[in-house]
């Protein structure tokens, strides 16, 4: 069965919080109430819409059904036309890099365009701070990435020179990294704080995505910040050292607890481990679903992220229905 993580993610996308979820905020159901939003989006906010899409890549554009037409760089190259007029290649590998310095450049930029709009103006200040949440929520995302895809890579063979135990001991801090997800997630600024979580939650996706074929003990670092946020999950004790194995079942139990959490527990029907796992884990990506309509549903309907929201949300649905689909059919047979 397809994983909309591999289907709809087939990519690698992305501070420094290695310490495990952060238990001291615990994120309430209640807390995912919103807000509905403060009318249509001017320029500014479009602006910075386009660079979520530009970082997100690959997530924004299976989520917009773009996987055809759209080349990997397309909305960074868009963001640059929009902003300053013109593309450059060196700007332009330095936005995708979410360098620092390109990025204060382009929040610099993006003021000077809600300073003059009549929408934006008086919410100018509230668009910096979602910028710069969004962005440094995308930065750990892309160091998360490449800390996950060095560990495939060595499982594969692909690494020619990769030494697997170092990249595990090493990926343990990009990987539990989460402090900008995290933020975004729990975003309870108006009016600006379900176009935050949306984006948080597709973040929150990729984390899963980035977890899919690494050791079992590894996952549990990816996906620890979002399972805390999404669903007040706390995540299970697990070795210090990355290369030591957990406790077997550890990451079952732990995957089956924020499934329920998130409304869609394991079926009593599922009896084999594969089919328990496969369920939790279409479970979590069913209310990371239900979150994104939630938030969507109260986005303006003239802004491009409500339509990844819910594009996102009706492929994890499917998945999810899916992988119910064939438990089932395993259990009439």
């Amino acid at each position: 069965m397809r994983s909309f993580m591999v289907f709809a993610l087939g990519l690698l996308l992305a501070t420094a919080s290695c310490g495990g979820a952060h238990s001291t905020t615990t994120i309430t159901q209640a807390s995912w109430n919103p807000v509905t939003h403060n009318g249509p989006p001017g320029r500014a906010h479009r602006l910075v819409i386009e660079a979520s899409a530009c970082w997100l890549g690959r997530v924004w554009r299976d989520s917009m059904r773009e996987e055809e037409v759209t080349q990997p760089d397309t909305h960074c190259r868009m963001l640059l036309r929009q902003t300053y007029g013109e593309e450059n290649h060196d700007r332009l590998e330095r936005l995708r890099a979410l360098d620092v310095m390109e990025v204060s450049d382009l929040t610099d930029r993006i003021m000077t365009v809600a300073q003059a709009d009549a929408i934006d103006a008086p919410r100018a200040p509230q668009l910096k701070r979602l910028l710069t949440a969004i962005a440094e929520a995308e930065r750990e995302q892309m160091t998360a990435r490449r800390a996950a895809g060095r560990i495939k890579k060595d499982i594969s063979g692909e690494r020619a020179h990769g030494d697997r135990l170092a990249d595990e001991r090493d990926s343990v801090l990009p990987l539990s990294g989460g402090r900008g997800m995290y933020n975004l997630l729990a975003y309870m600024e108006e009016p600006f704080q379900n176009e935050a979580r949306a984006i948080g939650l597709l973040c929150a996706m990729d984390r899963m995505n980035m977890a899919n074929g690494l050791p079992k003990h590894i996952k549990v670092y990816a996906v620890q910040e979002g399972f805390a946020a999404a669903f007040s999950v706390s995540p299970p004790e697990v070795p210090s050292d990355a290369t030591v194995p957990m406790k077997a079942g550890l990451w079952l139990d732990y995957l089956s607890t924020a499934a329920r959490a998130a409304g869609h527990p394991v079926s009593d029907g599922a009896i084999t481990l594969e089919d328990k796992e496969m369920l939790a884990w279409t479970g979590v990506l069913a209310g990371f679903a239900d979150r994104l309509r939630n938030e969507a549903a109260h986005m303006s309907n003239e802004t491009a992220l409500k339509t990844v929201a819910e594009g996102a949300a009706e492929r994890l649905d499917v998945e999810h229905r899916e992988a119910e689909s064939a438990v089932w059919a395993k259990m009439s047979h």
